[in-house]
């Protein structure tokens, strides 16, 4: 152990060679002697050619599951008060053995107007990077884009200017979570498609679209030409019916919306020349 009046500094030597300085400005220094940040701020600093590593050892032979392994706390004396503002907690996470290491880290942070952290996100021996209900995943300078579940349902938000953008590179999916089953197929340079129960319905073409069933509207206002066909020799091409048998069950206008012909319940008709 030598101490130098000059810098006023202490050593603590191994093999007549420096291993750990504690230099003016109190700072612990280990391997080197002289601060690689100075920043009064940065009281334990390491130096090493091959790189420096922080470690933290549970030396128990019966390590189990949830098992603190290690913290970082993070604390102020704001206020006159010692309290916690933050912490990283590295945790078992499963059964533990030889060879047999599950571990997650977990963060936690103080809210405003709290004196001690609450868990906010953490990273499971699965890879899993999970936030609690209500947490959210957001992006841009006002959480313009979040992403959360609150416990009932997910929700994607955009809160932001702009337009909410999803791109693919082949084709677009939304799919049932449970079974798969396609809702809408969206492929690029190509149809879009609605489907119910994996049956699609609906899909567009470069001339329109195409329906798979049948089509149930309160009106339906044709600009174009209506072209019915159908090749079965059971049944007509056009089925026109009018629930109230006090109307017409098919009526055609002139360009001037004046009656051309009707066909009425009763199965009389209506012409004007």
């Amino acid at each position: 152990i030598i101490y130098t009046h000059s810098d006023d500094t202490l050593k603590f030597q191994t093999a007549n060679s420096a291993a750990a300085t504690i230099d003016s400005s109190q700072r612990l220094l280990v391997g080197t002697t002289s601060a690689p940040l100075d920043d009064v701020g940065a009281r334990i600093q390491e130096s090493s050619a091959q790189g420096c590593s922080f470690v933290m050892h549970r030396n128990d032979t019966t390590v189990g599951n949830d098992d603190s392994l290690g913290l970082v706390r993070f604390y102020s004396n704001a206020g006159s008060s010692n309290q916690e503002h933050a912490r990283i907690s590295g945790i078992c996470d499963g059964t533990a053995g030889a060879d047999d290491k599950p571990g997650k880290l977990v963060f936690y942070t103080t809210a405003d107007g709290a004196s001690s952290p609450t868990e906010r996100l953490r990273i499971t021996s699965a890879g899993l990077v999970r936030v609690p209900d209500s947490g959210k995943f957001t992006a841009g300078a006002g959480d313009d884009l979040q992403i959360y579940h609150d416990g009932s349902n997910s929700y994607i938000v955009d809160t932001g200017t702009g337009n909410l953008v999803m791109k693919a590179a082949g084709s677009f999916l939304l799919q049932g979570a449970g079974n798969n089953e396609n809702m809408v197929v969206a492929n690029q340079d190509g149809s879009v498609e609605l489907w119910y129960d994996n049956s699609k319905k609906i899909e567009t073409k470069t001339d329109g679209i195409d329906v798979t069933g049948e089509v149930q509207c309160d009106s339906l206002d044709c600009d174009g030409q209506v072209n019915a066909t159908n090749n079965s020799a059971s049944s007509s091409a056009v089925y026109a019916r009018n629930s109230n048998s006090s109307g017409p069950s098919l009526y055609a206008a002139k360009s001037d919306s004046t009656l051309a012909f009707q066909v009425n319940a009763d199965g009389t008709s209506e012409f004007t020349g």
